[in-house]
């Protein structure tokens, strides 16, 4: 997986497409909603290493579907 995989303005539009709703998503995976929200905004500049996997594995869902 490279880094591009993990683009804010990309997860943004993916999830926008798909009129996901990010407070379940990240239920449903196990993330900290506002962590996740603070680095799609830009808030936060990093995620851990686990978090990231665990984005890496949520946006791999939608990259399937296309």
């Amino acid at each position: 997986m490279n880094t591009q995989e993990l683009d804010r303005n990309t997860i943004n539009a993916t999830l926008k497409k798909y009129h996901v709703n990010l407070r379940k998503l990240c239920t449903t995976h196990g993330l900290n909603y506002k962590t996740i929200f603070g680095w799609l905004s830009g808030r936060q500049a990093t995620l851990n290493p686990e978090t990231t996997e665990k984005v890496r594995q949520m946006m791999a869902i939608y990259r399937e579907e296309e």
